[in-house]
């Protein structure tokens, strides 16, 4: 009989080491599952808030870079270069407009110019072009960005919101 008690606690004991082994990989699945379940909650949380506030981020930084001391400078001394090369363009386009009169006064009617006069004054010509293009482009580039707020706003009180064909537009 000793025996056999020695074989039920023998029994005993496996059936016991089993529930245990049971219980701990039982009690590790829930484990590894909770952990798991908890970081894609925590994910989610995370990706939902980073989705709502991405723009919220977005204006702060966009206002930083906008209110940046250095950029402040920037685009305020931009607008003074620009109207100030508009004006000098202008002077030039006044001469080379001058020119052109001058050529066509001196060198009589039209119907009595030679093959160089002709050049002379297509040359003239497209000098007063060329240079009122490059005029079109300066003042595109100043009324594009007086259109944009995140620039306008460094723009000086005495120059004009808008150029127009070398003159001054005023109106908002």
């Amino acid at each position: 009989m000793e025996n056999h008690g020695s074989e039920f606690g023998d029994h005993f004991k496996e059936e016991s080491l089993k529930e245990i082994k049971q219980e701990i990989k039982w009690s590790f699945k829930k484990i590894f599952w909770w952990v798991l379940g908890c970081i894609l909650l925590l994910g989610a949380i995370f990706w939902a808030l980073d989705i709502v506030l991405t723009p919220a981020q977005t204006a702060k930084d966009v206002i930083q870079k906008t209110l940046d001391a250095d950029n402040v400078l920037e685009n305020y001394e931009w607008y003074k270069s620009q109207y100030n090369d508009c004006e000098a363009i202008n002077i030039k386009i006044r001469q080379a407009d001058k020119s052109v009169e001058r050529f066509e006064k001196n060198a009589g009617p039209r119907d009595n110019w030679d093959y160089m006069d002709k050049d002379e004054h297509s040359r003239l010509t497209s000098i007063a072009d060329g240079l009122r293009y490059q005029r079109e482009d300066l003042e595109s580039k100043y009324n594009a960005r007086s259109q944009m707020l995140n620039r306008n706003i460094f723009k000086s009180s005495d120059l004009p919101y808008m150029l127009k064909n070398g003159e001054e537009d005023r109106e908002i």
